[in-house]
């Protein structure tokens, strides 16, 4: 049996996310009691346990990467979605 190294699903939210910099996407944002929120905006700012994420209308929030790895934020191509 192979042992995948500890954290390695996180390194992989954080490269994710830092491909994603400064990207316009649609981003679907699944929040406490099954609100669900689709807005459009960008990573802005990358930091070692969280990231922000700077929506169309200048609302600023921040997120965990586990919240990449666990679906709560989805990033959806803006193009495909028409």
């Amino acid at each position: 049996m192979l042992m995948r190294e500890q954290g390695q699903d996180l390194i992989i939210a954080k490269n994710r996310a830092k491909r994603l910099l400064n990207v316009p996407a649609l981003i679907k944002i699944i929040g406490a009691r099954g609100k669900t929120e689709i807005v459009y905006g960008k990573i802005s700012a990358l930091f070692p346990a969280v990231f922000t994420i700077t929506i169309d209308d200048a609302t600023t929030r921040t997120f965990s990467y586990a919240d990449i790895l666990t679906g709560n934020i989805l990033f959806l191509n803006p193009e495909k979605t028409k």
